[in-house]
């Protein structure tokens, strides 16, 4: 990886690592919580506090990585260095990209460990958790790539609004499959044909997303 691309990381992790902090360990709280029993007010608060930290993170990463190098003019220096909007470009799609994971993957792994390891909820359920993650996943690549391409905070925030929109609308109507509903109330870990083909194209869609986000943004020739 070219020298430039790794200080740019750097520098958005170093600038970061307070807010990041915070994000991991109120995600370490909200997996503390999905101990309690799934009956429990405690479990549910857990997971709308999940939700709302991946949600919250997925505004505040591009505003703060992204919206405000350009509202402070912070990109104009940093393409007046040896740096090309491709490395640029890179930079800031792995910087958002790894802080985003860290959180996001506690949220995973946890669901997993918590829902194979309790006698109260269904195996099945893991593929349901999982997809609703990815689905979160992109939804934030959404938001980023808007973010970078347009330039824009309103951008930004309508990427939002409608991702979350997007997310509601996705796990209403994955829940009206019936083979994604009858898997998740049953305790067979592995998934069937549905849930396979549609993490597939989630997958697909995002990199898509980024593929797409790295051409626009490769092309740019005015940063002022």
């Amino acid at each position: 990886m070219n020298s430039m691309i790794k200080q740019l990381i750097r520098k958005d992790w170093q600038i970061n690592r307070t807010m990041m902090a915070i994000y991991i360990g109120a995600m370490l709280i909200a997996n503390v919580m999905l101990l309690a029993d799934p009956d429990n007010i405690v479990f549910g608060m857990g997971v709308i506090l999940i939700l709302t930290i991946l949600f919250i993170l997925c505004i505040h990463l591009t505003t703060s990585n992204v919206i405000s190098e350009y509202s402070q003019k912070t990109l104009t220096f940093i393409m007046s260095l040896p740096v090309s909007a491709r490395h640029y470009a890179i930079a800031k799609l792995a910087a958002n990209l790894s802080m985003f994971c860290v959180p996001w993957l506690m949220a995973l792994l946890s669901s997993w460990l918590i829902i194979l390891t309790s006698d109260s909820l269904p195996n099945g359920l893991t593929a349901l958790v999982t997809l609703g993650l990815v689905e979160i996943l992109l939804s934030y690549c959404l938001i980023m790539m808007l973010g970078i391409v347009t330039e824009s905070q309103h951008g930004a925030i309508g990427a939002m609004a409608i991702s979350n929109l997007g997310f509601q609308g996705f796990i209403w109507g994955i829940l009206k499959i019936p083979a994604i509903a009858q898997h998740r109330d049953s305790n067979q870990l592995a998934w069937n044909s549905t849930e396979l083909s549609i993490l597939a194209i989630q997958l697909v869609v995002i990199i898509g997303l980024l593929g797409t986000t790295l051409l626009i943004q490769q092309r740019k020739t005015n940063f002022i």
